[in-house]
This record gives structure tokens, sequence and C-alpha cells, in this order.
């Protein structure tokens, strides 16, 4: 079916499926034109969504209750991003959550969706913002340092992932790297904290370059240098 700039495009039976670069998708796709660009959009239901997003987000060999865990959260994390108004809800990757469609599945993401169906976490009477990651280096942060809004279900805990990959990491950083990130001082003879979060990571830093200083907000400073 084709409506002026927007195409659907079905799966020959309801238990099919849809090629799309390389990966295959559940449900319906539509197709738009974006701003000159052609949009892609899967449309399907949130339980056939989830086991893609499991895998996605976590390995699908960890124990079965892990697996579960992180259903409940990514189930509650789509219901509270859905927008009835916008062409689609949520995007595919970490800007959302993680989704790539069958390619992702396994038979224990989709017996973890399956046996925690319908389940989502609340605070008073109310779907959570249900965040997650991969690390976060010893202890969580208080959403208030980090977002406008301080929830009360979002506190700082201490959280046991030494075992990550990425629990601590490295970048160096050359002269070119710091004067491509920092073009209008010049470069950056050094970086200091000017405000730190209640566990030690950094809210605002000053730049100090050879032709003038920068104060910066974390998220910026992370996005110039391409941090994690």
């Amino acid at each position: 079916m084709c409506i002026r700039d927007r195409l659907w495009i079905s799966p020959d039976s309801p238990t099919g499926s849809l090629w799309l670069q390389q990966r295959r998708y559940r449900g319906r796709l539509q197709l738009r034109l974006e701003q000159g660009r052609l949009q892609a959009i899967n449309r399907l239901g949130l339980e056939s969504y989830l086991p893609s997003v499991v895998g996605a987000e976590m390995p699908a060999q960890w124990p079965l209750e892990a697996l579960r865990v992180q259903s409940v959260a990514a189930r509650t994390y789509a219901l509270r991003q859905l927008k009835p108004s916008a062409p689609y809800d949520l995007r595919a990757t970490v800007s959302s959550q993680v989704y790539r469609g069958l390619e992702s599945e396994t038979d224990s993401t989709r017996q973890a969706v399956q046996s925690t169906r319908s389940l989502v976490l609340t605070y008073a009477n109310k779907l959570i913002d249900a965040v997650f990651f991969s690390s976060s280096g010893g202890f969580t942060e208080n959403s208030g340092e980090i977002w406008p809004r301080q929830m009360p279900y979002l506190k700082s805990v201490p959280d046991f992932d030494q075992a990550s990959p990425v629990y601590r990491w490295t970048k160096p950083l050359d002269g070119p790297t710091l004067l491509s990130s920092f073009r209008e001082i010049g470069g950056a003879n050094s970086i200091e904290p000017l405000e730190t979060t209640s566990t030690g990571r950094l809210k605002r830093v000053l730049v100090r370059g050879p032709s003038g200083e920068l104060r910066l907000d974390a998220g910026e400073l992370r996005q110039r240098l391409g941090l994690r």
C-alpha cells in the first residue's frame, strides 16, 4: 500500500519476516521519505520487539534470571517512550535501546520475555524511567545530578560491576585530537574540573588552550573528545 510518500511492506505470512540491510525483522516495515532521505520504520508488537532488545543489550548466554530482569527493564522503558503522535516511538540504537531484529533473538531471550510477560516497574502507580547501562564504574549516579529533576527511584548506589570490560578504561589524546576538539581556542593545554557530582564524576570543566578558555559541561566534553 502506498500513500503519497509512505510505503508499507508486509511479510507473505503471519510468521514471516522481512529483510532490511542484512537483517531480518518481524512485523511490517514502513518506508517514508523524510527530508529527501528514505526512512525505514519497523512496526510490531511490544512482546515481539523485546526478545531482540534483550539479546542486543545483554549477552544471551547469561543466566535466565539476568535476562528476565533485562526484559522487565526494557519493557518498562519502551512503554514509557510511547509517542502516539510521532512517526515512531523508539530508535534502534543506544539513544533508546539497541534493537537488531531477529539477528539478536535467541531461545533464551524469547523465554525471558515470555516468562515476564506484562511485568513492568512502577513508582507511585506510574511507569518509571527505566534507564540502564553497561557499566557505572562502581557507583550509579543521582539522577538529579545528571538531569534537571531528581527521580526518587534513581539514587546513587554501589554497583558491583568490577568484572565489566569497561569498568576502567583510558583513551590517549594527542595534539591533533585536542586541536580538532577545541579548535576555537587552538587546542588544549589543560582540562581542569570546575564541578563534580557526589560520586566524583565531572559536571563542568575548564579547558585552557593557547588562545583562550572554554567552560563546558561534562556532556559536551564527552562529545567533543569521543569518550564513552
